[in-house]
């Protein structure tokens, strides 16, 4: 919120807002996902994952890379974003499609 109200921000017609698969890593964390409302966001974003639908999306993508680092012995940070999207999908999740993987993987 702003002072003067609630600052909306709309979206272009067929635009599918997504997440950073590193804004779950904690800072200098190896072993560590988080989700939900606690994940990075700035005030923009947190207003809109904050509802459950992101935040049960959230936990879902975060329990599908944990399990994968665990099977690998990997740190979060290494789990492929095109493996826990395949993986996703495969599980029935609602997955955006487009290639984001290079924003993302830069982000993380």
């Amino acid at each position: 919120h702003q002072p003067t109200g609630i600052k909306q921000i709309f979206l272009k017609e067929g635009t599918v807002p997504t997440l950073p698969y590193g804004a779950m890593i904690p800072k200098k964390a190896a072993h560590i996902l988080a989700a939900g409302r606690c994940i990075s966001s700035d005030t923009d974003a947190n207003s809109a994952i904050r509802v459950q639908a992101p935040c049960m999306a959230l936990g879902q993508a975060a329990g599908v890379a944990a399990a994968i680092a665990a099977k690998r012995n990997l740190p979060v940070k290494a789990v492929p974003v095109q493996e826990i999207r395949l993986r996703l999908t495969a599980l029935g999740a609602i997955v955006p499609q487009g290639n984001f993987l290079e924003k993302e993987e830069n982000e993380a």
